[in-house]
């Protein structure tokens, strides 16, 4: 039988262009990453819904407009009418 050999790779993370091992980080410096890396989250979504809700507005403006075209062509059919 052969043995297995594990090899554990550590995480590193990168600031400002250095490698940091996340097993040589204080609790408060791994508490701050994953703040950060959930604000990260936190804003992609913000910015997701943003872009949903710009479409939307941007939906009933277009209706809008096409209300207000209607509404001028009845004007205009009716007082060639006349």
């Amino acid at each position: 039988m052969t043995k297995k050999k594990e090899v554990q790779q550590e995480n590193v993370i990168n600031i400002d262009g250095k490698g940091y091992k996340e097993t040589d980080l204080s609790q408060q410096q791994k508490y701050l990453i994953a703040q950060l890396k959930d604000l990260g989250v936190r804003a992609g979504k913000l910015r997701a819904d943003l872009d949903q809700i710009q479409r939307a507005s941007d939906s009933f403006q277009k209706d809008l407009l096409e209300s207000f075209k209607e509404v001028s062509d009845e004007t205009s059919e009716e007082a060639e009418a006349s």
